[in-house]
């Protein structure tokens, strides 16, 4: 699942321990096995974030000039696991905008 969210209030946006907090709870609460965090800020503002998981991966990137937050996630298991995911961030970041870019549900083996 690729998205967007905007409209994201100006304090949380800027945030970075919060988003990487939601982010970790949000992988948890779906029972994703967390192999490896890696959060890097940029100067002045803005961070990227990456959960390396059992199941694959999250990526995120904030845009606190626009109030966005680009977001990306891929999962091996089920076919509604990443967008449980998905949908808690959601609720819990509360953005104004959501935009959902993608969201394709490719088969491991061909």
């Amino acid at each position: 699942i690729s998205c967007v969210m905007g409209g994201i209030e100006e304090k949380l946006i800027n945030d970075n321990p919060k988003l990487m907090s939601f982010m970790k709870e949000a992988l948890e609460k779906n029972k994703f096995d967390i192999l490896k965090i890696v959060p890097y800020r940029f100067t002045p503002q803005g961070m990227t974030g990456i959960f390396v998981l059992g199941e694959s991966h999250l990526a995120f990137h904030t845009y606190p000039e626009r109030s966005a937050l680009y977001l990306g996630m891929y999962s091996c298991r089920g076919p509604n696991d990443a967008q449980n995911t998905i949908n808690f961030l959601r609720r819990t970041i509360n953005p104004k905008k959501y935009l959902e870019l993608s969201n394709h549900r490719v088969p491991l083996v061909f």
